[in-house]
């Protein structure tokens, strides 16, 4: 009975203990993000595509019709991880030289056409050796 109540007990602090942990922790993110969102301040908006391109409000590019990203006075990027830092970026020029597009996710049905070469190959595991007698030469000995 003792042995039963001591391990009651140490399952709880385990609980509490992790309870409080996780209340303190977004705690701290809520302030953060609140903190972060109050003293960003957005410059313009510009196309990934074409970063000559500024606009005052959002909206879509004239010349692409991509979506406009907000430009930040300190630099950053509002979707970018607390670890950005350690992250590689690629100005807007060079993601332009390279190509790069981005887009909203959407699903939609595969019904695209793919053509390409290939082999068709005997299932080995379904071939029956089917032997013919010749019913004239049979010899019994």
């Amino acid at each position: 009975m003792k042995r039963s109540l001591t391990l009651l007990l140490i399952l709880a602090g385990f609980g509490a203990a992790f309870i409080a942990g996780s209340w303190t922790t977004g705690r701290r993110q809520a302030e953060g993000g609140r903190q972060a969102t109050a003293e960003r301040r957005i410059l313009n908006y510009t196309c990934p595509m074409h970063p000559a391109y500024h606009s005052d409000h959002p909206g879509d590019c004239p010349s692409c019709g991509m979506r406009l990203e907000p430009v930040y006075a300190d630099g950053g990027d509002k979707d970018a991880p607390p670890d950005a830092s350690r992250l590689v970026k690629v100005s807007t020029e060079r993601q332009q030289m390279i190509g790069v597009r981005t887009g909203l996710v959407e699903e939609s049905a595969g019904r695209q056409a793919i053509r390409t070469v290939g082999r068709v190959v005997a299932d080995e595991t379904r071939v029956y050796p089917i032997f013919i007698v010749d019913p004239e030469n049979w010899t019994v000995e």
